[in-house]
């Protein structure tokens, strides 16, 4: 009698099994199709294959979501094409790496979800493309002032041209010790650290040799466009 109860549990307990295999996969199905939302078992199922580098649902979500994100990126952000595209495949990588380390476990609408993703890169890189602007625009304006001693004379478009021309031919490492004296304030000593200098003192001759030679090289640019006239 146990026997036959033994064989009755195991086969209640295959049925179940096979049962529950059959939901998840009409989960699945039903989930792909509508692209919209998951179950949490179909989400626990995804984690599990993108963790075992099977990136089959990427693919899935790029194809039905990527023409939505994209549309919407340069009809709403005017972002340009190529820029929402970029960003779109970032917002999937984005998605992939928080569901693998489990920031994220489940959501309640992909394609919602990857527009706020898509939405909120695209400020990011708006806003870091306006402060390198910003930060650009000073720092020729420091060497324009600097090297030609333009603080109280009106603006000339021809020696900024020439400054930052001097600029381009200096090394490495004489813009980057410049630019970290004048524009980022660093200290001597930091700035030996930085550049692995072998102390403060070394940092200041080579600053000072840095600057000498920009503005040597001005000199010599403005010299040539003078006698060029």
């Amino acid at each position: 009698m146990a026997t036959i109860h033994g064989n009755a549990s195991s086969k209640l307990g295959n049925q179940k099994q096979k049962k529950h295999q059959s939901i998840l996969s009409g989960l699945s199905l039903r989930a792909f199709t509508t692209g919209f939302s998951y179950h949490k078992m179909v989400w626990a199922e995804i984690i599990e294959e993108l963790r075992n580098g099977k990136n089959a649902i990427l693919k899935t979500f790029y194809l039905q979501h990527a023409e939505y994100c994209i549309q919407k990126l340069t009809k709403k952000n005017r972002c340009p094409i190529e820029d929402a595209e970029d960003i779109f495949v970032d917002a999937l990588i984005n998605l992939r790496e928080k569901l693998i380390s489990g920031k994220v476990t489940a959501i309640a609408n992909v394609r919602s979800y990857l527009y706020k993703t898509c939405d909120n890169m695209f400020l990011a890189r708006l806003a870091h493309s306006k402060r390198a602007k910003r930060n650009l625009n000073e720092l020729e304006r420091f060497y324009y002032n600097s090297v030609f001693n333009q603080d109280e004379l009106p603006f000339d478009v021809e020696l900024m041209e020439i400054t930052m021309a001097a600029w381009s031919k200096l090394s490495e490492r004489c813009k980057d010790i410049l630019h970290y004296f004048y524009i980022d304030k660093l200290k001597m000593r930091e700035i030996s650290e930085v550049l692995g200098l072998s102390n403060a003192d070394v940092a200041k001759t080579t600053k000072s040799r840095c600057y000498r030679k920009l503005v040597e090289i001005a000199n010599e640019l403005l010299i040539k466009k003078l006698s060029n006239k």
